[in-house]
């Protein structure tokens, strides 16, 4: 039987990653919306992800890895914290991203309500949230662990799949679905 891998696992450099959001204020930009009505949402059509109307390739997260690489470098480098909800299809293809700042540098809320809304206009398959720790420890709190439940027992019974729930800090990253805990 191989070791377990450590809960908290560091984060790898990207050069994709790195090229859309090398500092958080880039990172921000690249996702933040021009609807003023629904501020910090973005969200693409289906099967072609489009920010600013320059197109990119649809990202597919088959994994919570591949979620760390997208989302990782620019979520790290926060200064307070921020949690973000990524919107896949059936094909877990990105097709909508919700950021959320907190007021206080040390807490950020999980919308239940307002992520449900959002998966339901969206047509989500599933979700994959993520937030960070500014103070440098990915530990989830007990605050995390039972908004994560919460948000996870909601959503199962509308047909969505909450993949992961990743925890970021400065170097590392915790990842909820890794760890047993979804």
């Amino acid at each position: 039987m191989a070791a377990p891998a450590p809960l908290a696992k560091p984060l790898s450099a990207s050069s994709e990653m790195d090229a859309i959001s090398g500092d958080s204020s880039r990172f921000a930009a690249a996702f933040a919306s021009s609807d003023r009505a629904n501020p910090g949402f973005w969200g693409g059509s289906r099967g072609d992800v489009s920010h600013g109307g320059a197109a990119h390739m649809r990202r597919r997260f088959e994994s919570s890895a591949a979620a760390i690489a997208f989302l990782g470098p620019g979520m790290a480098r926060m200064r307070c914290e921020m949690l973000c909800v990524a919107h896949l299809d059936s094909d877990d293809g990105l097709i909508g991203l919700r950021l959320r700042y907190a007021r206080r540098v040390d807490r950020v809320d999980l919308p239940i309500r307002t992520i449900v809304a959002d998966a339901l206009a969206l047509q989500s398959a599933a979700l994959i949230v993520a937030h960070n720790h500014p103070g440098g420890i990915a530990e989830p709190s007990s605050a995390d662990l039972a908004a994560t439940r919460t948000l996870a027992d909601v959503v199962r019974p509308l047909g969505l799949w909450l993949h992961d729930h990743l925890v970021f800090a400065e170097r590392c990253c915790f990842s909820f679905r890794g760890a047993g805990l979804l």
